[in-house]
């Protein structure tokens, strides 16, 4: 399952895309989607 809120969380805190996946055990793959995503519509 995907931690979004976790996932933007982390990447708010300047982690990488590798550090976070490891830490939500979700490929970077799918943690650079989610990110690019929240971009678009411009959450913070």
């Amino acid at each position: 399952m995907i931690d979004y809120k976790t996932i933007l969380k982390l990447h708010s805190e300047k982690f990488s895309l590798r550090q976070i996946a490891a830490r939500v055990g979700n490929s970077h793959h799918t943690v650079k989607k989610v990110i690019d995503a929240a971009v678009k519509v411009r959450v913070k």
